[in-house]
């Protein structure tokens, strides 16, 4: 075993935002012109402007008569004032028609006024004789009238590059006429779990065959926020299977490789060094200071980012919120910091911290929402899945921080499939 090959195995933590800055230049960011019928779940690469006023002539809020307000005045239900309805009006298109004094024009619910109309008044608060309506109340002008631009102005802002297009979004786009709209594609990504123990079957737990559970874990995470993956597969302790999936992948032109498994210091754990001794890359980190997760590693080659992700749950996570999430959240053009919701609880229990003080210490919360205060989990290494479910939200800890006191206040955040929001249920 040669001195490099040792030394090239060798952590050298970096800071994760060092690290994304490192690959910044390098990242894809595709940007591709849809229909806005299929735009559900993309990003915007563009600011949205209404091409229009909408609603874009002053329209009734029910079906009923369109006025003058001005002709209702002293109207009373003793003394009722009478308005002749014009006959042969379209009640889609009565604003080709334009109204005179002491006249009514049937209307339906969202369709424009006649010209010089401004009140609408509705069919069962009248009585109608013939040709003739009786109106029993004064009518205030604007009454049942959604005027012309109360939705949106010309010109007035709708959406926002790096807005995702959420069902409220596509709809006010499609309302407006709005009919393609500029969207970041979303970042084709490949999983590559490591290890000739994985299998994608389910099965018990042995020392021969372990579920490959920790690619779905990912794949379902990654998915949740915008990105399409587009392989995943399994590569067994063998350096040239690992590098022939590689160059597959990088023939494919695939945004983002992550692989799972195989970063750490052991006799088969080959991943990072194989990498390194065969692409030669120049851009690269090993290791990463965060805990868990730090055997996180990566390498830029041929233009495209491969993230190796320790195999340890808690450790796969880390390197997803630290490295993974960020960069695809820059090629969808929002830069690398991932806004996920949050509340501050007071912590319960002193705090003690004695190692990794200059990394960033990912732990995980029990909260009690009743009170908003929160323990830190303590005992469950990164091996444990069952913190993940034991858990309600986790928090970061900066370096330098030795002790968080109890009655302290700190963040608690919820990355979303795996927490919701809130432990609560609200019934409509």
């Amino acid at each position: 075993m040669s001195i490099e090959y040792s030394l090239s195995r060798l952590f050298k933590y970096s800071d994760p935002n060092m690290v994304l800055n490192m690959f910044k230049p390098y990242i894809n960011q595709c940007i591709s012109e849809i229909d806005v019928r299929y735009a559900y779940g993309h990003v915007l690469a563009e600011d949205i402007y209404s091409p229009i006023d909408r609603p874009f002539l002053d329209i009734s809020h029910v079906d009923g008569y369109a006025i003058r307000s001005i002709d209702t005045k002293g109207a009373s239900s003793r003394n009722p004032i009478k308005l002749k309805v014009v006959k042969g009006i379209d009640p889609r298109n009565a604003h080709n028609y334009i109204l005179r004094g002491g006249e009514a024009v049937f209307v339906e619910t969202a369709y424009p006024l006649p010209r010089g109309a401004d009140a609408v008044v509705p069919v069962e608060s009248v009585r109608r004789e013939g040709d003739l309506i009786y109106v029993y109340r004064e009518i205030k002008s604007g009454s049942d009238v959604f005027r012309k631009g109360t939705d949106f102005k010309k010109g007035e802002k709708i959406a926002s590059m790096g807005d995702y297009i959420n069902p409220s979004i596509q709809k006010a786009l499609m309302d407006l006429g709005i009919k393609y709209v500029k969207v970041f594609c979303r970042p084709k990504i490949a999983i590559i779990g490591v290890g000739s123990e994985l299998t994608d079957e389910i099965v018990p737990p042995s020392t021969s065959k372990i579920t490959s559970s920790s690619s779905y874990f990912l794949k379902h995470i990654l998915e949740y926020y915008g990105a399409k993956i587009a392989y995943m597969g399994l590569v067994k302790d063998d350096p040239n299977e690992l590098i022939s999936f590689i160059n597959y992948l990088l023939r494919k032109r695939i945004d983002l490789i992550i692989t799972i498994g195989g970063v750490s210091m052991g006799p088969r754990d080959f991943t990072w060094i194989t990498i390194y001794q065969y692409y030669r890359p120049k851009i690269f980190f090993r290791g990463l200071k965060t805990h868990p997760g730090r055997s996180t590693s990566g390498a830029l080659v041929e233009g495209i980012p491969i993230i190796n992700l320790p195999g340890l749950p808690q450790s796969t996570l880390s390197g997803t919120l630290f490295i993974i999430l960020p960069i695809i959240n820059y090629m969808y053009g929002r830069g690398f910091h991932v806004k996920l919701p949050f509340i501050d609880v007071e912590i319960e229990d002193d705090y003690v911290i004695d190692k990794y003080i200059g990394f960033y210490r990912l732990r995980f919360l029990r909260i009690n929402y009743s009170e908003v205060k929160a323990k830190i989990i303590r005992g469950l290494g990164s091996y444990h899945v069952s913190i993940f479910t034991r858990s309600d939200a986790f928090t970061i800890i900066k370096p330098g921080i030795k002790k968080i006191s109890k009655g302290e206040k700190i963040r608690a955040y919820y990355l979303e499939p795996i927490y919701k929001f809130n432990n609560t249920t609200t019934y409509i």
